[in-house]
């Protein structure tokens, strides 16, 4: 006599619609650059929802769809950097490099503003400036 009772061998189906939902979400956002992580969570939830049963036919659909969205998102990105003149990228770099000027200098007296020498800004230094000291990591107080 078995006091447990028989567990569901069929999978999840919240986990299944949670799979179909990202991974059309993921193919639909293919230019957006958040493809590959909402895809990943698509097919690592399509195949958490199958149990140790057989696939369910919506988490195909978000296996499928998620598999498309990153596909899509790797295309996208492949094709820019191909197609991206040496001009293009020295002219993102100097607009990257104007943001963090224009945020390293603010000084509002708000919590948030970014003040020289913060964990923040440090993280924001360009890779050529980079020292060991620069990387330490620094406790806060209590």
């Amino acid at each position: 006599m078995n006091p447990y009772p028989e567990q569901n061998r069929c999978g999840s189906s919240s986990l299944a619609l949670a799979s179909m939902v990202l991974g059309v979400v993921s193919a639909a956002l293919f230019m957006t650059g958040f493809s590959i992580f909402i895809g990943a969570l698509a097919i690592l939830f399509a195949l958490l929802s199958r149990g140790s049963g057989p696939l369910l036919p919506r988490a195909a659909a978000g296996l499928v769809t998620g598999i498309i969205g990153i596909t899509l998102e790797i295309a996208v990105l492949a094709v820019s950097l191909i197609f991206m003149s040496p001009e293009d990228l020295q002219e993102y770099k100097q607009q990257l490099q104007e943001i963090y000027q224009e945020y390293s200098t603010e000084s509002s007296g708000s919590p948030l503003a970014l003040q020289e020498g913060s964990a923040v800004t440090t993280l924001f230094v360009p890779f050529s400036e980079w020292s060991y000291d620069s990387l330490t990591v620094r406790r806060c107080a209590v």
